[in-house]
């Protein structure tokens, strides 16, 4: 009976390791190469250094728009840089938005490797940047975090509150996700609390927009609806038909501008 018990209990303990191991591995591919650069979209940009608060130097591109109304910081995905999205980018500078694109910690060119702690360490210190630039208005930031950057911004939203809220493909956390990976119900329970998105959000009070892909093959549809159920008023739900992970406002097409410029009075 006790070699049986000491068995299990190394068991669980390996297969925690394990899992864990796997989770760190699922949430961050970070690559140092930029494969594009703002030229090639004919957008013109600052190539920004600012510094996190553990003097890691971190690296951004701040995108102006003639005559801004607001400001946004794109908080990206686990193996996107500031190389990626930049026909995004493109289109939210066309709707007259300034954009500031910033890599975390071990992406692209910004020092250090990313954990949770200094990602939202990262975030915090992309808001301080671009609060203190003389050409923001610092009552109209708006956040976009996708995927892993949807986390992120929740958790900056929650310390620092903004104007506007979006998120994009986000999880509810990563222990719900881990239920999707892990069927073996004991080992769930070993997995860390990592970006407990769900839980922050009842902090929140700005208007949110949740968007989330019909056939998100990467994080399950019904995430957003759980984030959509746990946000406070005023909240809306954009499920984009037959989109996946990373593909919305392509499929969504002309229909995914109408809706990010009525949600943010464009």
């Amino acid at each position: 009976m006790i070699k049986f018990i000491i068995i299990a209990i190394a068991v669980i303990v390996l297969g925690k390791i394990c899992i864990n191991l796997f989770v760190q591995w699922m949430l961050y591919h970070p690559s140092r190469t930029v494969e594009f650069m703002p030229q090639e979209f004919g957008l013109k940009s600052e190539d920004i250094y600012f510094s996190s608060s553990n003097g890691l130097k971190l690296n951004g591109l701040f995108f102006p728009a003639p005559d801004a109304r607001m400001t946004m910081i794109l908080f990206h995905g686990n193996a996107e840089n500031v190389g990626d999205r930049l026909d995004f980018i493109k289109m939210l500078v066309d709707l007259g938005l300034n954009v500031f694109y910033f890599d975390y910690q071990g992406y692209g060119r910004s020092q250090g490797n990313p954990t949770e702690q200094g990602t939202y360490e990262d975030g915090l210190a992309a808001y301080g940047y671009v609060r203190s630039r003389a050409d923001v208005d610092p009552e109209r930031i708006v956040f976009y975090g996708r995927s892993l950057g949807g986390g992120i911004a929740i958790d900056v939203a929650a310390r620092t509150g903004c104007y506007r809220l979006i998120t994009e493909g986000a999880f509810a956390s990563i222990k719900e996700m881990a239920k999707g990976f892990v069927p073996v119900i004991p080992f769930q329970y070993t997995v860390a609390d990592k970006y407990n998105n769900v839980k922050k959000i009842a902090a929140l009070r700005m208007p949110y927009l949740i968007i989330h892909g019909t056939e998100d093959g990467t994080v399950p549809f019904s995430h957003g609806k759980k984030l959509f159920d746990a946000a406070n008023d005023p909240k809306e739900f954009y499920p984009v038909e037959n989109a996946g992970h990373n593909d919305v406002h392509v499929v969504a097409d002309k229909a995914f501008w109408v809706k990010i410029s009525g949600f943010l009075d464009l």
